[in-house]
């Protein structure tokens, strides 16, 4: 009888027994396609992961999280992807749009599963990095504005590097200039020195009380390299 217990306790604890977990074979190979991408609202990184050939089926299902940038799956900071078959591996992938402003980007990928594989993750980082303009093209609203602060126009100063947009948050510097160089002491209200989403910084001008017929030569320059810059000519008439 002894003997019959004893062999009842070894089977049960062996049916017990807690199942090895490599977690180097749940999901593993992180693939980030560009680890310094530009950060100019049109780059686009491609992620991906292998999982465990021999998971289960309601288990390839993965986690993606990024702390900046969206999936374009779902334009969210979170997109779940099930895996598949591609050249012979199980992997899932994703595409990440990168973010206009240069930052630290951290990646966390995991398991959707809520079983006990779901504690493990992979993390890694990428790095959007500035895009300086090579080009500033200055437009002015109007060539002609009334002296004495009675008129203004709308300095339009566009950025860009190689055709494309650059970082958010490029700081430029509007100045006015008479013809002989010395300063034309103009107005500016409404200044967005720092280029939006579309690469573009703003300003609306008044001249001083200059003579009609006065030429004001307007600057605009890229503040972290003085050789990018561009200008226009504005001519000042008397008040309406």
């Amino acid at each position: 009888m002894k003997k019959s217990i004893t062999l009842i306790l070894i089977v049960l604890f062996m049916g017990c027994k807690t199942e090895k977990i490599d977690p180097n074979k749940i999901i593993y190979d992180l693939f980030i396609s560009n680890r310094t991408p530009p950060a100019n609202g049109s780059s686009i990184v491609d992620i991906a992961v292998q999982l465990d050939p021999t998971a289960d089926d309601d288990k390839r299902e993965v986690v993606f999280h990024t702390s900046a940038g969206t999936f374009t799956g779902n334009k969210d900071t979170l997109f779940t992807r099930k895996a598949e078959y591609i050249d012979g591996k199980l992997t899932a992938n994703v595409k990440l749009s990168i973010p206009m402003s240069p930052t630290k980007i951290y990646l966390t990928v995991k398991p959707a599963s809520t079983s006990r594989f779901n504690s493990f993750n992979l993390k890694d980082s990428l790095e959007a990095i500035l895009v300086a303009p090579d080009k500033i093209k200055l437009s002015p609203s109007a060539l002609a504005v009334s002296t004495g602060f009675s008129g203004e126009v709308l300095l339009t100063a566009t950025l860009s590097r190689n055709g494309d947009n650059v970082s958010r948050g490029t700081k430029v510097l509007f100045e006015d200039f008479l013809t002989n160089g010395q300063p034309a002491n103009g107005r500016y209200r409404m200044v967005k020195a720092s280029s939006d989403a579309s690469s573009v910084a703003t300003c609306y001008y008044s001249p001083n009380y200059l003579t009609p017929g006065t030429d004001i030569l307007i600057k605009c320059t890229y503040i972290d390299n003085v050789s990018i810059k561009d200008s226009c000519f504005i001519n000042v008439v008397p008040k309406n």
